[in-house]
């Protein structure tokens, strides 16, 4: 388990899965809680946001930023998946440059980002590499909430009764899960437990921590950055 960031006694926690370059709405969850912990503890899905996001041309084109993963089994874990090369660091990179070169942000960010790709190259795990860029986000927005990266805990078949102890470990008092959660969550475990269980809503918490007058695009948060059109209210 790595800590990245002082540990406070927390009351709402949210436990949400790794991805890379995450949509705004994960650090609108983030900025809303006690304590965030990034679960790495699971199985890898593919096709799913663990290894790639979208961001969109001024002209409204969308496309995939997708790092190729080396899968070798249905059931590998996402803390055991690695890249399957590394050339993908170059070609994210030009793909943002292609995007947004004439954007404030760009400006603003561009050295660091080229960094950023420059030190992922050398990475072989996607857990490192989510890491890396995840850290640099929540620095550039200005977020103050305590992150763990949860890379291990003892497996439990029930997923309610895994996500309860992790809780309870973490002495939570409230769950910030997301709506898709709905899909297989128990809340009178949560109840029982007593957890107050609280479903996200999305718009509300963007609206909460972001100012601007354009629309926030559902794209990775290098959107946001790089357009420069918004400001994110991480304190």
């Amino acid at each position: 388990m790595t800590v990245i960031k002082p540990k406070t006694i927390p009351k709402k926690v949210a436990i949400i899965q790794s991805n890379y370059v995450p949509w705004v709405g994960y650090f609108a969850v983030m900025a809303s809680v006690d304590l965030f912990v990034v679960y790495e503890c699971v199985q890898y899905t593919k096709n799913d946001w663990r290894n790639r996001n979208q961001i969109e041309a001024p002209d409204g084109r969308r496309t995939w930023l997708s790092i190729p993963i080396r899968q070798f089994s249905a059931t590998q874990s996402f803390m055991e998946t690695t890249v399957s090369r590394h050339d993908w660091t170059v070609t994210h990179f030009k793909t943002l440059h292609h995007f947004f070169a004439r954007t404030p942000g760009w400006l603003r960010w561009r050295d660091e980002l080229e960094l950023l790709y420059i030190k992922a190259q050398e990475m072989t795990h996607l857990f490192e590499i989510n890491r890396l860029f995840l850290n640099w986000a929540i620095s550039a927005l200005g977020l103050r909430t305590p992150v763990v990266y949860l890379d291990s805990y003892p497996e439990n078949p029930d997923p309610n009764k895994r996500l309860i102890s992790i809780l309870r470990h973490f002495g939570a008092t409230q769950y910030f899960s997301g709506p898709a959660a709905q899909s297989y969550i128990i809340p009178q475990l949560f109840k029982d437990a007593h957890i107050d269980l609280k479903y996200v809503n999305y718009d509300q918490l963007i609206k909460g921590v972001i100012t601007g007058t354009e629309p926030v695009k559902t794209t990775s948060i290098l959107q946001l950055l790089l357009e420069g059109h918004h400001e994110f209210r991480g304190d």
